[in-house]
């Protein structure tokens, strides 16, 4: 196996123009509907932390469609894809505010222009669209004003950051093979390597030299803190796979959950096809195991 010098994997940062329009107009397509059943989803469930499950699941539809679409229009560029999904996102919350006035006010149209919805949370500003009541008593007082305005903030917030960040994590974190047209999203994840914690190790892996996984030792049993390898190819065969090297640390919380943190130790090197099963051996590395050849 060798240790020369690799290269750390960088988008080209291509894209075509109908690869980014076509997400934003299945936005405009779905979203009329979806608006109106997430309103009605909204007004009939009076659980607030269920009513946030619904305000991520509804952004999360959007960033996924998105996300969908901008991979198989080959958008290389993460900068685009983050600007895609967040208009996708204000896209869906246009959608919103309409299906949520056309479910509070009766007989009401269907369609609302932007002026018609600005006017209509002037109004709700003032007078509120729904109430907080205490000790399980009815009606209660409207919410208005400030807290109104900040928990209207709150929602576009989730619903666009939900739907800006899930294109951009894919795309920023999924190598493209420009050969052969294809995506590099099967991840193979490795966690038998002891930790890499010498600075001057670390140095040199970050310059792309893969000496310091070649000389690692096998993870001890029950070892919280180890080493990930990451490799990427895709689902046929590429010129390239990659190779992503990661300080992997686990915890245990009160209630018995484990919790991970990651370190990325280096980016994605490109690595060639064939080497992607020569590091994949790393997978049956155990203490008194023989180390891959």
């Amino acid at each position: 196996m060798s240790s020369d010098t690799l290269e750390v994997y960088r988008h080209s940062g291509k894209y075509t123009t109908s690869g980014l329009l076509l997400p934003l107009a299945a936005a405009v397509t779905v979203g009329y509907p979806l608006g109106l059943a997430y309103a009605y989803l909204i007004r009939w469930i009076p659980i607030a932390y269920i009513n946030l499950l619904v305000t991520f699941g509804y952004g999360f539809v959007f960033g996924w469609l998105t996300q969908r679409l901008l991979k198989s229009g080959r958008v290389r560029n993460k900068v685009l894809a983050g600007i895609c999904g967040t208009l996708a996102g204000l896209i869906g919350l246009y959608w919103n505010w309409n299906g949520h006035l056309h479910v509070l006010f009766k007989d009401t149209i269907w369609f609302f222009r932007p002026d018609q919805i600005g006017q209509a949370m002037a109004y709700l500003y003032d007078h509120g669209s729904w109430t907080i009541s205490s000790h399980g008593s009815e009606g209660g007082e409207p919410v208005t004003g400030l807290f109104l305005a900040a928990v209207w903030l709150a929602e576009a917030g989730v619903i666009v950051g939900a739907s800006a960040f899930i294109p951009y994590s894919y795309i920023s974190s999924t190598p493209y093979c420009e050969k052969s047209g294809a995506w590099l999203d099967q991840a193979k994840k490795i966690d038998t390597l002891e930790s890499i914690d010498d600075t001057a190790q670390v140095a040199l892996l970050q310059t792309g030299n893969l000496q310091p996984v070649l000389d690692a030792k096998p993870r001890a049993d029950g070892a919280r803190v180890f080493t990930r390898l990451c490799l990427k190819r895709a689902k046929q065969p590429t010129s390239f796979c990659t190779l992503c090297v990661i300080r992997v640390t686990r915890r245990t919380d009160k209630k018995g959950k484990v919790q991970e943190t990651s370190k990325f130790l280096t980016g994605d090197f490109v690595i060639p096809s064939s080497m992607f099963d020569l590091l994949a051996q790393f997978e049956d590395f155990r203490p008194g195991a023989p180390k891959p050849a």
